[in-house]
């Protein structure tokens, strides 16, 4: 892809997820905490709502401005850009509610940096093939990938360092290097 997104695109991504989104995640999953505990939060509301904000600002490119939404590779552009926002504020508060620590910065810091983009990848794909396709069974199943992507995650994160390397070598290294295949044949 030759072409360059607009760069005021790209920050409306990110700047959504890292403030408006955040804020609306950070309430939701508090409330559910609150109410349900921590295991609900983490892998029921987490996965659905922080899924949910990270898709919103890329639908919205796609919507109103078609023409720069064109190809597969800046699908993945603005759903990394949405990602990295929502990420870098989230493990912001993380930092200040726990204490930055080392296990907590290759935990969060480094993690959560490809992890998010990741998961907002297969809903920015769900979107791609809703408007190429005019189907909203894709964006209902990219959105559906990504939540169960996000559940898997906190699920194997919470039951031990040996289930989560198992869980990463088995479903994440192939997806990144789905993704990587897919950007290279795009480029």
């Amino acid at each position: 892809d030759k072409e360059k997104e607009p760069l005021s695109y790209l920050l409306g991504c990110f700047t959504w997820s890292a403030t408006i989104g955040l804020i609306i995640a950070f309430i939701i999953n508090s409330q559910a905490f609150r109410i349900f505990g921590d295991g609900f939060s983490a892998l029921i509301t987490a996965p659905l709502i922080e899924e949910l904000v990270k898709a919103a600002p890329i639908l919205f490119v796609a919507l109103m401005f078609t023409k720069e939404y064109n190809n597969l590779t800046d699908t993945i552009v603005y759903a990394v850009s949405s990602a990295l926002g929502f990420a870098m504020m989230e493990n912001i508060l993380y930092y200040v509610q726990y204490d930055l620590s080392f296990s907590l910065f290759l935990s969060r810091g480094v993690s959560t940096s490809y992890a998010h983009p990741l998961f907002t990848i297969m809903s920015a794909y769900g979107i791609f093939l809703y408007v190429k396709k005019n189907k909203i069974f894709f964006l209902f199943m990219g959105y559906l990938l990504a939540v169960l992507l996000h559940f898997v995650w906190n699920a194997s994160s919470s039951m031990g360092v040996a289930y989560f390397q198992l869980v990463y070598l088995l479903v994440y290294v192939p997806l990144i290097f789905g993704v990587r295949h897919v950007l290279k044949k795009n480029l």
